[in-house]
């Protein structure tokens, strides 16, 4: 293997709340949201995916690995919900919990003999880009065909060789991708103004400025709009 795990650590907190009147009028699948001094490096970043519209959601919230997981209690997970929204009023149900790492690591073999290896086993990445899910059924469907073709005197076994052939690259080339994407988000936090200061209120001032008319202003757009691209 190539690579490294736990680059950084994630929570996961699947709960209920009514959020239509956050969201009625702009509806999505998926929201980032900031938050400042909220979170790790006083930033506030999160997600919130929807789930079931409006009221069932899945909040993903940083914390600092180096501290090592954190106690997820119920108190503790409906705190970091409310933290994200920025509203300590929504009444909230917390549903579960579960936290995970970033990683940045693939398999060079995908089989040794008679064993085989495919899905999370051979790429673990970061969610960006949804390229988990869609990798691992292709590496499923990749192999099984091959497999039955030989089970069945269709193929000789030299056929399975080649899953390694076509399917190694595949998950080298979405790890980086994926990987890639989540550090593509730097260049739009500082043109958020976001790495200017430590002060929350200094970081929700800068992030206003967006809406001004003034020269500060248009150079601030424009270096967004940039990151964005």
């Amino acid at each position: 293997v190539e690579g490294k795990m736990g680059v950084s650590g994630s929570i996961n907190v699947v709960f209920e709340a009514d959020l239509t009147k956050y969201v009625g009028h702009r509806p999505s699948v998926l929201y980032w949201v900031i938050q400042p001094g909220s979170s790790v490096g006083g930033l506030g970043i999160g997600v919130i995916r929807m789930v079931r519209p409006w009221n069932k959601w899945l909040c993903i919230w940083g914390y600092d690995i180096a501290g090592g997981p954190p106690d997820l209690n119920e108190a503790h997970a409906r705190q970091i919900v409310h933290s994200l929204l920025g509203d300590s009023t929504i009444p909230v149900k917390i549903e579960s919990t579960s936290t995970w790492t970033v990683n940045d690591m693939y398999a060079t073999r995908l089989f040794d003999n008679r064993v085989f290896c495919m899905g999370d086993a051979v790429h673990r990445h970061p969610p960006t880009n949804g390229l988990g899910s869609n990798t691992s059924i292709q590496d499923a469907f990749n192999l099984c065909w091959k497999l039955s073709h030989v089970l069945q005197g269709k193929a000789g076994p030299e056929l399975l060789a080649t899953y390694n052939e076509e399917r190694a690259p595949v998950a080298r080339q979405v790890v980086q991708r994926a990987n890639k994407s989540l550090g593509d988000f730097p260049p739009i936090l500082a043109a958020l103004g976001l790495f200017d200061t430590k002060d929350p209120e200094q970081m929700q001032r800068n992030i206003a400025r967006l809406k001004e008319q003034s020269p500060e202003a248009q150079e601030q757009r424009a270096a967004l709009r940039a990151a964005i691209d």
